[in-house]
């Protein structure tokens, strides 16, 4: 299977890239490109896996998606980095089922302005009723970054579980505008070896026996990137200028030890790597020396 999209892999994937964070974009503008055609039964899905550290993009793109209130769209978040439990069952499946229904803001409006023009007390009743609303569904699922950019949020669901995934995107479909559905995964699922593989969960493995997850390739005394990791902690030693940044590639680009030697010395900024070279340009010009073998052209 082709670690990234692939087109002449699967009819769903519309998109080819080789690396991150450019999937939003892709998918707002395809939405907007079926809507300006007039294709008004298509809903683009967009899967991103939103981590501890997501790409800058991803923000630009969600800040444009925010205004598009009726931008066919539905985003899943795919959810590997976190440890809260998802809320589902039934109580979840009927309130995310409320909040996408086109009636449920219909609903809020004539509410709103029923409350409103109620005499004395009516703003503030209105203003209750809505501190109200927010903090039970803030309780109920944390949505609260979504809710700031105005966007739908479904969730979190238990993305391993498929009739509770299917019931989340349907009611991201059917709500007409874009949609963010929450799912919590567990990276390496069904594969034992995977999951408990504290480093990565087998991101970056090569040939393994499927039964046991022992490499199947001989191990080799060093490799190039052996070789810069020593030269790094070697140069770290020397010249205490010299700091690390990487784009959440720590391990697999050789920063490990040095990052074990001098902690307070590397900086991951996650697939941001637009924002890391201008943070390694504002290092070297305030005396710095950063180095990044894992930002490059992407």
């Amino acid at each position: 299977m082709s670690g990234y999209p692939s087109r002449a892999e699967s009819e769903h994937d519309w998109m080819e890239n080789s690396h991150a964070s450019t999937g939003l974009s892709w998918g707002e503008g395809m939405a907007k490109a079926f809507r300006l055609r007039g294709e008004t039964d298509r809903t683009v899905v967009t899967i991103v896996v939103m981590g501890p550290s997501p790409g800058g993009m991803t923000w630009e793109a969600l800040n444009n998606i925010a205004v598009e209130s009726d931008l066919p769209m539905v985003i899943v978040v795919n959810d590997n980095g976190r440890s809260y439990a998802p809320t589902v069952g039934g109580l979840s499946q009927q309130l995310s089922g409320l909040r996408t229904d086109p009636r449920y803001e219909k609903t809020l409006d004539v509410i709103k302005l029923a409350v409103n023009k109620a005499p004395l007390f009516g703003k503030q009743a209105y203003e209750l009723l809505h501190g109200l609303k927010i903090g039970l569904k803030d309780v109920l699922a944390p949505q609260g970054l979504f809710s700031d950019l105005g966007l739908k949020y479904i969730g979190p669901v238990d993305g391993h579980d498929l009739q509770a995934l299917t019931t989340a995107l349907r009611q991201a479909k059917g709500f007409g505008g874009p949609v963010i559905v929450h799912a919590i995964t567990v990276k390496g699922k069904g594969f034992p070896f995977a999951e408990h593989h504290e480093r990565d969960r087998f991101h970056a493995i090569g040939r393994i026996n499927e039964f046991t997850g022992e490499p199947l390739t001989p191990s080799v005394q060093a490799t190039w990137t052996d070789a810069f990791g020593q030269e790094m902690v070697d140069l770290g030693e020397t010249h205490p200028e010299v700091v690390a940044i990487t784009a959440a590639m720590l391990h697999p680009v050789g920063l490990g030890r040095f990052a074990a030697a001098y902690p307070d010395r590397v900086f991951d900024v996650g697939i941001a790597e637009q924002h890391a070279v201008a943070s390694a340009a504002g290092m070297a010009r305030a005396g710095l020396h950063p180095c990044s073998p894992s930002i490059r052209r992407s």
